[in-house]
């Protein structure tokens, strides 16, 4: 059922699979300790985790990446695998199946530009969409 969501964000789910484990631990009255610890260890995955995504290549400084603009730099046709549940008269999922239909691939190229230093970088990314 989260097999889609842990291959596409697998940062945000680790991130919020720690806050899970943070928050019962801060409920718990007899455990302060680990949740103070429990909180730190989170805004140091925050920081490294997230920061990496906007360090400047050139000064090295986490969080100063700007975002100027996103461009679509490709465009293919593709087969898109969908998957489709067939459930029985409960409601309840049978089985499940994968079909695969037309779609496109699309190349994204993220502009930046660093606040401190003025350097200009990108990153890219794809992401299918099927076309019905």
């Amino acid at each position: 059922m989260f097999d889609f969501l842990f291959k596409s964000k697998p940062r945000l789910c680790t991130t919020i699979i720690i806050i899970l484990f943070i928050a019962y631990g801060i409920y718990d009255r007899f455990y302060i300790v680990q949740s103070f610890g429990g909180i730190v260890v989170l805004i140091c995955v925050i920081y490294f985790w997230f920061g990496k995504d906007y360090k400047c290549p050139n000064c090295k400084k986490k969080f100063h990446l700007k975002k100027l603009n996103e461009v679509i730099i490709d465009k293919k046709d593709i087969s898109v695998p969908i998957e489709t549940y067939i459930k029985d008269s409960e409601g309840k999922i049978k089985y499940t199946s994968v079909q695969y239909v037309p779609g496109k691939r699309y190349t994204y190229r993220i502009n930046k530009i660093c606040k401190k230093c003025g350097e200009k970088c990108y990153s890219e990314y794809t992401k299918d969409k099927a076309s019905l």
